[in-house]
């Protein structure tokens, strides 16, 4: 009874590795998550977790902020990951003095390099003060990053379409031109509903969701 008890759980386990196996032989092969400062990760680093298409086995390795050109990932907060034409990208938003997005190329996980340094205050970029959030996404073929900084009490809207070259497109402020609930904007999300495209911003200091039009 024991013996085919174990035979049978075995079998499960296998049939569980084979799907969740077989889900990541379809996606991108990469998983990237923030860390800020506690007992196991020093400040300004975040950690990338490597997933084998053909395994199960996951390899770790660590990009550090103000090394091999990484120059803005201090108090890395929030991260995302997006497909531009065939590479894939993290946008890191940096809380901490950096003050704006790292832009990294993972279409080699092991070889992850620094594609562009956006900071607050320069080319254009006036919502990045505590970057705390950072989201992306397609409209009409071109590709967006949208950034909550709670400092700033604000929105930066990047066209990232070509990485190395980000380049703003709009600075969103709390009480201006109708946005009211944008005072410590801390989280950011977007959606589509029918044909047009939404920026939805949690804002920690107003107590309230502030809904942007971004067609």
């Amino acid at each position: 009874m024991r013996y085919t008890l174990f035979l049978a759980c075995l079998v499960a386990t296998l049939v569980i590795f084979v799907g969740v196996d077989s889900a990541y032989a379809q996606t991108p092969a990469v998983n990237v998550t923030s860390t800020t400062a506690n007992g196991t990760h020093a400040e300004g680093t975040i950690d990338v977790r490597l997933v084998h298409p053909g395994s199960l086995l996951f390899e770790g390795f660590s990009i550090v902020d103000g090394a091999h050109h990484f120059g803005v990932l201090d108090q890395a907060y929030s991260v995302t990951t997006t497909q531009i034409g065939s590479k894939y990208y993290a946008l890191v938003a940096a809380y901490g003095d950096d003050n704006g997005v790292q832009i990294i190329d993972i279409t080699t996980p092991t070889d992850p390099i620094s594609v562009a340094n956006i900071t607050d205050d320069a080319n254009g970029f006036g919502e990045l003060l505590n970057a705390a959030s950072v989201t992306t996404t397609q409209i009409g073929g071109n590709h967006y990053a949208l950034v909550a900084s709670q400092y700033d009490d604000g929105v930066q809207i990047i066209d990232i379409n070509t990485p190395s070259n980000p380049i703003s497109i709009a600075n969103i402020t709390d009480d201006a031109n109708g946005f009211g609930k944008l005072y410590g904007a801390y989280s950011i999300t977007t959606t589509q509903i029918g044909g047009n495209h939404y920026a939805l911003v949690a804002a920690y200091d107003e107590a309230g969701v502030q809904i942007i039009d971004i067609n």
